[in-house]
């Protein structure tokens, strides 16, 4: 039978917000969480002690169902198998795994429903979105509209109405280009069960994007971004969608550092074309860097409590009822007054909190994250002039292969580009 999504994952409001690495720590995700929605923190390369961490803070922050985003697709199989073990040791039950695309077996994902865990798994194509409801997930249909890597080529719309003839007893969530409640209620006409937010958390105070970033986001009209494929460092063969910046204008730049990050405490240098997000913890040249943002942008306003947008959405969406207590459910407020980049009493640094573990091996290829691990270098082959290569790994996100479905986002006069070599088509 189907279930709204608030009712399935046994929270009060049916949102899900996107666990963007680098931007959505804790702070962002228990915030959202106790607004009465599902909050995620992103997880992307963490492993050992500092995925550890950030499992502590997040069951910490909150006593409501909340969630950790993992990437197959940049991880590899069997990271992947180790993060996910450390996730259903060290965490209850009321924490979800969610999966930004599916692994190449269905041995993780079965593991994780079989441990009791709800499964939210995001896809861009009608064929993973039947193979993750096989799974028993909840299926996030991603359209092209999203901010972050792509998964497909079809819209929100009509991935969500080709879903829902497939699967008519399944939960949906949309995703993409969902910026205000009314174009909440079009996707969820569209047959969605619930919503999935990403750029409208970005500018949330809780979030770890860079001050600049979000006042970008703020500022920007859905014609402001593209779809291209420069920010490749860290993140290869993914298409990714993000604000013009002069590096999609010109991808014929050299590939040199532009900036310095800091991730659980090691610093890093940011090569030009590296997916890394930029973080409170990032300075340099932000405005060349992965400004990763949907076409909702045109209907984000400035920055706000993460519980203001819940509360903004919550009238249109599916809910599960009051709660009984008419409270939080898990005695704070929705508005804790966390800083970004840090859990009350946890002394964390700005965005030090949620990045990838130390000890990563050198050249892991695709598998690298945003920005680079140690090991891997600019294109080209520079490394700056002092040797440092670049390491951070913050950007999450939102990842698989793009489809063959219709739908091409392309078209002219939409504000796409796509890049082929070093060129850009517009």
């Amino acid at each position: 039978m189907r279930r709204p999504l608030a009712q399935v994952l046994g929270v009060e409001v049916g949102l899900l917000q996107s666990g963007m690495g680098g931007v959505a720590g804790t702070e962002l995700a228990c915030a959202v969480s106790r607004a009465g929605a599902a909050g995620c923190a992103g997880g992307y390369k963490l492993a050992g002690d500092a995925l550890s961490a950030l499992l502590g803070r997040l069951v910490a922050g909150t006593g409501r169902p909340v969630g950790v985003n993992l990437i197959p697709e940049v991880v590899g199989e069997r990271d992947l198998a180790r993060q996910l073990a450390q996730v259903l040791d060290e965490t209850p039950a009321r924490v979800y795994v969610s999966l930004f695309g599916l692994p190449a077996g269905d041995a993780l994902p079965a593991r994780a429903v079989a441990a009791g865990r709800h499964l939210v798994v995001q896809v861009g194509t009608v064929e993973d979105g039947v193979r993750a409801a096989s799974l028993g997930a909840v299926v996030v249909a991603q359209g092209t509209e999203a901010g972050g890597h792509l998964l497909g080529t079809m819209r929100r719309d009509a991935l969500v109405t080709a879903l829902r003839e497939r699967l008519p007893g399944a939960c949906l969530v949309a995703a993409g280009g969902i910026g205000s409640p009314a174009q909440a209620e079009r996707a969820l006409a569209a047959g969605a069960d619930g919503v999935l937010l990403g750029t409208a958390f970005v500018v949330a105070h809780e979030s770890r994007a860079h001050g600049r970033f979000k006042d970008a986001v703020a500022a920007a009209g859905d014609g402001d971004t593209v779809i291209s494929g420069v920010y490749e460092i860290g993140w290869p063969g993914r298409r990714h969608r993000v604000l013009a910046t002069p590096v999609t204008r010109d991808p014929a730049q050299p590939s040199t550092f532009i900036g310095r990050t800091v991730v659980e405490g090691r610093p890093y240098l940011v090569p030009r074309f590296s997916s890394a997000v930029p973080t409170t913890a990032t300075t340099g040249r932000i405005e060349e860097m992965a400004l990763y943002c949907g076409r909702s942008c045109a209907a984000v306003d400035g920055p706000a409590p993460a519980a203001a947008v819940v509360a903004a959405f919550a009238p249109v969406l599916p809910r599960s009822g009051p709660r009984p207590d008419g409270g939080d459910g898990d005695g704070q407020q929705p508005d804790s007054g966390e800083q970004p980049g840090g859990e009350p009493g946890t002394g964390s640094r700005p965005g030090g909190g949620d990045g990838p573990g130390s000890g990563e091996r050198p050249g892991g290829g695709p598998g690298d994250g945003p920005g680079g691990e140690p090991g891997s270098r600019p294109r080209g082959g520079e490394q700056g002039g002092n040797g440092r290569r670049p390491g951070p790994g913050n950007e999450n996100a939102h990842e698989d292969r793009p489809g063959d479905e219709p739908g091409n986002e392309n078209e002219p006069g939409n504000g796409t580009e796509t890049r082929t070599g070093r060129h850009v088509s517009r």
